[in-house]
């Protein structure tokens, strides 16, 4: 069985994703009291899949994002 390839629905799926991790970065920027948070941007917010696949990153420090995973589940 193969998939067809659909461009439109992966430009929605993709600007969706997008959006969310831009909403979580601000949501982050607003309710932070700390000054590096506020200041220097020293986070980041991104959507993983369940198998920890990287599906969107926003802006900020990317270093952050790859050491991510699923909580409670040790790496290793």
């Amino acid at each position: 069985m193969t998939r067809e390839f659909d461009p439109v629905k992966l430009s929605v799926l993709a600007n969706a994703f997008d959006g969310i991790v831009r909403e979580m970065t601000s949501g982050l920027l607003r309710s932070a009291r700390s000054s590096v948070i506020n200041t220097a941007r020293d986070f980041s917010c991104a959507v993983l899949t369940a198998d920890n696949q990287l599906l969107a990153a926003a802006e900020g420090v990317p270093v952050h994002v790859f050491g991510a995973g699923p909580p409670g589940r040790r790496h290793g």
